[in-house]
């Protein structure tokens, strides 16, 4: 038939198919998550993703995807997978109940960013194996017509289909899996083989695919019949099912969605003390409500996005988000170093690159970094805000719900449209309420633990009740019939019991009270010690080199007189330095130390720091006092554990300092409220302390010293031993910063009454 003149066609160079394939994919990660998601539309139950890379001969390096979906006949090749642009998804969108994400027709081309030669193999349930093999460098060649390049099928057919691994519900683990089964119209599936690998992979290559494949599926559910096998040569411990990374210890769960007309439902729930949830707090609120623009921002229909959802977790990254679970503080952390962020699910896919904190591009794409410099707002404040690294969330879409929220050209997010800002005001209008919700709990729970009387106290009230019950019941005796006197007077020999019950209960809080001084006491004693080891260890190499020295010098000939005299004085003074230290042990534990009486607290603290003077100014630093007389009824031993503690804690501290080291100690008399009291503040020249870590600090077991080795150190129960001894006196303690010294800042106040 002649070519009609007045009509013109497009042409097709070969070289186009490498714009679509390798030129539009931005690493090889990518390239395999494409690949993966052709399998998640073919229905696959599983998929296997294998990576050998370490061979020295390039035939034996390869990366092969598997999976047990739906294959394809030999006709389904020729008409849909080797026509470019063709997606059977955008005529049939589900499938089993999955909505299909692949509508391109070119995240098949992905397979030549990872290697120049594909070996493609499926199976069909109705009909015969197909296979075939790609040379991508053939349609390199510019010039060249792309339907003139040939595409040979492959005699060897045959392929192993996965099964799935098996899961150990009693021990929460994913056993061996199964041998895979050869393709039959029984088993379906398509295998693809890479090899003449573009690139090579190394352990951190591995480690980013291992995450995305971990994560491309929703973290918190959602799908459940799709499992990620991973194989690999270059990291074998990375080898086995990829799961979800998602620890049940939040602080707060919050989920957030909106409507067709744009009301935004809500359902905030709260970690309780005990490690359980409190009922969702649900409340429903019109967009204009929730979403409060600026006057600069241009107004956007919040119907026009169609509905959105949003589940967000959020972690204080401190030991209170471990209640109730067997998580520790880094753990948690290291969690959140590799999984905070928010990402973005269409379909229940992953749309990349969002949510991912350690990439430059798409990573913090709703501005919390920056909102959280520049207001850092403490949680006790009401315009706290939250930081990137402590949310874990994802934000569910679907391709025809959301149609305005499309994928950029090159597959690496979403188009930056109006219905892209309105999403954005969306999700950050759920933050907005997240950190209300949260400021609203830490200072309930700050009151809380600020009311709560120490036992001593609740057992005086308890006592005082009785008292003015028994004088209300003798007061009313005489106006009453006599068998209504006779029942009263039961009930005072009941009180009198009651009454013996609390002095003998009092006692044994006293000798209770007593105990728990002279182990505080030792405790005290013992952090001390290991703070100030080095000037002891110190001493003591001295005192046992200098004795060396000398019975050297007297075993030689002639005698040595002199030399061993002076090294028989340093080991004087090294002794003496150590029997100092053994008397300032000795001192903490004197017996009349630890009864509760009437004392001036000024000359115990003052003593101490006397004491503390040479040690302090063998490291370079300088004690600055305020210490007034102050009276109250104390046991002396807790007066001395807690300065101890905060003064062993400013001096480590403040030896990590560059700049001049100083400690001021105060010490006055202060009143909080109607009551009269003593305030010990204690500030240090030191880094001092992360606002995150403010809570935690009273926290037992929790220590951030470092010794010189890079090494953790420190027993973490100095300043809990403080947060103890403060609470069984009805006392309040705190923590900030030092604007003179610039370090922490230690506030303890203590009543006299």
């Amino acid at each position: 038939m002649a070519e009609d003149p007045s009509t013109k066609h497009f042409s097709v160079d070969a070289r186009a198919i490498l714009a679509l394939g390798r030129d539009s994919i931005k690493d090889h990660t990518t390239a395999v998550l494409e690949l993966v998601k052709n399998s998640y539309d073919a229905r696959a139950s599983v998929v296997v993703v294998e990576v050998f890379a370490k061979a020295e001969k390039e035939r034996d390096r390869y990366i092969r995807i598997s999976d047990n979906g739906d294959g394809m006949s030999d006709s389904d090749v020729n008409t849909k997978w080797l026509r470019i642009g063709y997606s059977e998804k955008l005529r049939k969108k589900k499938a089993r109940g999955r909505r299909r994400v692949g509508e391109k027709g070119v995240g098949r081309l992905s397979a030549d960013r990872l290697g120049k030669i594909l070996e493609l193999r499926s199976q069909e349930k109705s009909s015969d194996a197909i296979a075939l093999r790609v040379d991508w460098e053939q349609f390199a060649k510019s010039g060249k017509e792309l339907s003139s390049i040939p595409i040979p099928t492959l005699d060897d057919k045959e392929f192993q289909v996965p099964t799935l691994s098996p899961y150990d519900k009693r021990n929460k683990e994913y056993l061996e899996s199964p041998n895979a089964e050869a393709n039959s119209k029984k088993n379906t599936g398509t295998e693809l083989t890479i090899r003449k690998l573009r690139q090579g992979w190394s352990e951190q290559d591995i480690e980013e695919l291992h995450r995305e494949l971990s994560i491309l599926t929703p973290p918190f559910g959602g799908v459940s019949d799709f499992q990620i096998r991973l194989n690999t040569d270059i990291d074998p411990s990375l080898s086995g099912v990829t799961v979800s990374p998602f620890y049940d210890a939040a602080e707060i769960e919050a989920s957030f969605s909106t409507d067709d007309v744009g009301n935004v439902s809500c359902a905030v729930k709260t970690r309780n003390p005990d490690g359980s949830f409190d009922r969702p707090r649900r409340t429903t609120l019109a967009w204009a409500e929730f979403v409060h623009r600026s006057q600069t921002e241009s107004e956007s229909d919040p119907t026009g996005i169609g509905p959105v959802s949003l589940k967000i977790l959020f972690y204080p990254r401190q030991t209170e988000t471990l209640r109730g679970t067997s998580m520790t503080l880094r753990q948690l952390r290291e969690f959140l170093d590799s999984n905070a962020g928010i990402k973005v699910y269409r379909d229940n896919i992953r749309v990349m690159p969002y949510g991912d904190l350690h990439k430059s591009e798409g990573g913090d794409w709703l501005g919390l970094g920056d909102r959280k410099a520049r207001n850092p707002a403490g949680a006790g404040r009401k315009d706290f805000r939250v930081a990137p690294n402590q949310v874990v969330g994802a934000v569910f879409l679907s391709r025809d719900k959301n149609p305005g929220l499309i994928d950029t050209s090159g597959r690496e997010g979403l188009v930056h449209g109006d219905d892209f800002r309105v999403l954005k005001s969306f999700i950050n209008g759920c933050i907005v309420r997240l950190e209300s919700h949260y400021h609203e709990s830490f200072t309930r729970r700050q009151e809380v633990k600020q009311k709560k009387a120490p036992p001593r106290k609740t057992v005086e009230d308890f006592g005082k009740g009785l008292k003015d019950l028994k004088k209300s019941l003798g007061a009313v005796k005489g106006d009453l019939p006599k068998r209504a006197e006779r029942r009263i007077e039961q009930l005072e020999d009941q009180i009198g019991a009651a009454f013996s019950h609390i002095e003998d209960l009092q006692r044994s809080m006293d000798d209770l009270a007593s105990q728990a001084t002279i182990y505080r006491g030792l405790s005290s004693l013992g952090i001390a010690t290991a703070t100030f080891s080095h000037e002891t260890d110190a001493a003591l190499e001295q005192f046992l080199s200098s004795l060396y020295a000398v019975r050297n010098l007297l075993a030689s000939q002639p005698l040595f007189a002199e030399e061993a005299l002076d090294e028989l004085a340093k080991a004087i003074q090294a002794g003496e330095k150590i029997s100092a230290w053994g008397q300032f042990a000795l001192k903490r534990i004197k017996p009349d130390k630890r009864r509760r009486k009437k004392l001036d607290v000024g000359p115990i603290i003052q003593s101490l720091l006397s004491e503390l003077a040479k040690p302090f100014a063998a490291s370079a630093i300088s004690l600055k006092t305020e210490i007034d007389s102050a009276e109250g009824r104390f046991f002396p031993m807790d007066i001395e554990s807690i300065a101890l503690n905060l003064l062993t804690n400013a001096y480590y501290f403040c030896k990590m300092s560059q700049r001049e080291r100083t400690v001021a100690v105060r010490l006055a008399q202060s009143a909080e409220g109607r009551r009269s009291g003593i305030r010990l503040e204690v500030a240090d020249s030191g880094p001092g302390i992360e606002k995150e870590r403010l809570d935690s600090v009273w926290e037992p077991l929790i220590s951030s010293k470092i010794d010189s080795r890079g090494r953790a150190f420190g027993t973490g129960l100095g300043l809990s031993i403080v947060d103890d001894v403060v609470s069984d006196l009805g006392g309040i303690r705190k923590v900030g910063h030092d604007r003179r010294l610039r370090g922490a800042l230690f506030t303890v106040w203590l009543p006299l009454e």
